[in-house]
């Protein structure tokens, strides 16, 4: 704490008095971390309101982040589903192929081990997935229409080119895209510098390497799509 003393010049309403009258104020007061204070102003002013975003755009969203936690949860139980399966297939298969290097035919073997039974489970068990899967993947990808054409491409530049302008623009039309306009130069690099930190390269295949003596690389443009929109409901759609 620390001791404030002043004198405050204020206009007499006194008809006695004219002009002004001193006044002291004494008292204390308590140092302020200023600094402190202007970052966090400066962090809430580049902050954009997404709450603007209609409520269609909204459960378009929620549509996204519901619909990978259901893939995640089918993609769960349809592997549960598969393992004891296709341990017995295996199992199927490897005493087959004894039998066959005891001399038995092709024709003796299948008949000893049938596969049938366990090939019919297998394709069940695939297509009741891909019945729930395929509608759920629909509704996410439908989300991607939010996302820029040029996003991807301009992701590249930036990763193999480390330019950022049209990452920036891009960004920019994404908002716009939500319905989200006239955001601040600074918010909007803001919002590229926080998503761009969960954007990096991968490593490169085979091919790339030896043709182009490079070991990194983007990713494709459908992977990036889902991981951008993926990022963005992560970190701001709650």
């Amino acid at each position: 704490m620390l001791p404030l003393s002043f004198t405050l010049k204020v206009r007499s309403k006194s008809a006695k008095s004219r002009g002004f009258q001193q006044i002291k104020i004494m008292g204390t007061t308590q140092s302020l971390p200023t600094k402190g204070v202007e970052k966090e102003y400066i962090m809430a002013k580049n902050q954009i309101n997404f709450s603007k975003m209609s409520k269609e755009v909204t459960a378009q969203l929620n549509t996204f982040k519901d619909s990978a936690l259901a893939i995640a949860t089918e993609d769960l139980r349809y592997k549960a589903e598969m393992k004891p399966l296709k341990a017995q297939l295996e199992n199927i298969l490897a005493n087959r192929q004894n039998d066959l290097n005891n001399g038995l035919s092709v024709e003796e073997v299948a008949a000893k081990f049938p596969r049938i039974e366990v090939d019919n489970a297998i394709r069940k068990a695939e297509t009741a997935h891909n019945a729930i899967i395929e509608p759920l993947n629909k509704n996410m990808k439908e989300t991607y229409k939010f996302v820029p054409d040029n996003m991807h491409s301009a992701y590249v530049k930036k990763i193999d080119e480390h330019k950022r302008g049209d990452f920036l623009e891009a960004i920019k039309q994404f908002l716009v895209n939500l319905g989200i306009e006239n955001c601040s130069q600074a918010q909007i690099s803001k919002l590229a510098e926080n998503m761009s930190d969960m954007f990096g390269a991968k490593y490169a295949t085979s091919k790339k390497i030896v043709n182009d003596g490079v070991m990194h690389t983007s990713i494709n443009k459908a992977a990036f799509n889902k991981l951008f929109m993926a990022v963005f409901c992560d970190m701001y759609i709650k």
